[in-house]
């Protein structure tokens, strides 16, 4: 049987159009303010893996500052002028091959980079690691903790004075062969270029970061990150009383 709808010409789909919008137009400018808001000024990302373990773990919705480095253009995201530049130590959002990464700048532009024995020299110096402990690692929540050893220790990347940041990072052990050798623990130095950003994963061991797959373009850097909105997987366990929660990570800073 073949229908035919003869009411719904172009002037009948316009007025259904006006009227769908008069009778959705709060929640329609809700969407379009919403939208304005993520494209331009802040937005909110899910931490999927265990590469920035412990300071960001699987399950964080992080909030992410789109105007910490650039002015943007509404809805496009794209940037209009630079405000601010990435400094050392600063966890960032960033476009890689049309996903969004999560990763910590390492070195900026001009510097030298080495890795020697799995630590990091940056123009020339060794990155100090001292050696710390971690309820995370205690208690054996990191994903893989029934598999392998963890370690902690504080890392010091020396930004200007004012703002040289310390941060924790951890070093997996007893790792498998055929990780083990998968591995970039030393290279030989290189600068990075103009404009482009060394980003590194805090679990050291076990990131996907610039060491696999080069330095990253200013203009692909989202956002800065600094904060934690909250964890959903804590938040199920303390719904559901699956697992007993000390303290939930709820608006929590990281590094403060």
């Amino acid at each position: 049987m073949r229908i035919i709808n003869e009411d719904l010409t172009p002037n009948n789909a316009i007025n259904l159009l006006v009227r769908f919008y008069h009778s959705n137009k709060g929640f329609i400018w809700f969407l379009l303010a919403l939208f304005f808001i993520r494209s331009t000024f802040i937005n909110w990302n899910y931490i999927p893996s265990a590469s920035m373990n412990p300071n960001l773990i699987e399950g964080d919705y992080v909030l992410v500052n789109k105007l910490a480095f650039d002015i943007k253009i509404p809805y496009w995201g794209k940037n209009i002028f630079p405000i601010n530049n990435p400094q050392r130590g600063d966890i960032v959002a960033f476009d890689n091959d049309g996903n969004l990464f999560v990763k910590r700048v390492m070195a900026i532009p001009g510097d030298t980079v080495q890795v020697i024995n799995n630590n990091f020299h940056i123009n020339g110096s060794r990155l100090p690691l001292k050696a710390t402990t971690m309820d995370i690692i205690k208690n054996k929540e990191l994903p893989y903790s029934s598999k392998y050893s963890f370690s902690a220790s504080q890392e010091t990347n020396n930004t200007p004075a004012v703002k040289t940041k310390s941060y924790n990072v951890i070093f997996a052990s007893d790792l498998p062969d055929y990780i083990k050798s998968s591995l970039v623990t030393n290279s030989p130095q290189f600068t990075v270029p103009t404009g482009k950003y060394f980003m590194i994963g805090d679990t050291r061991n076990m990131s996907h970061d610039s060491r696999y797959f080069g330095t990253i373009e200013r203009e692909k850097i989202v956002g800065s990150i600094d904060r934690v909105l909250f964890n959903y997987q804590q938040l199920w366990n303390k719904v559901t009383q699956q697992k007993t929660i000390d303290k939930l990570r709820l608006w929590q800073q990281i590094n403060p």
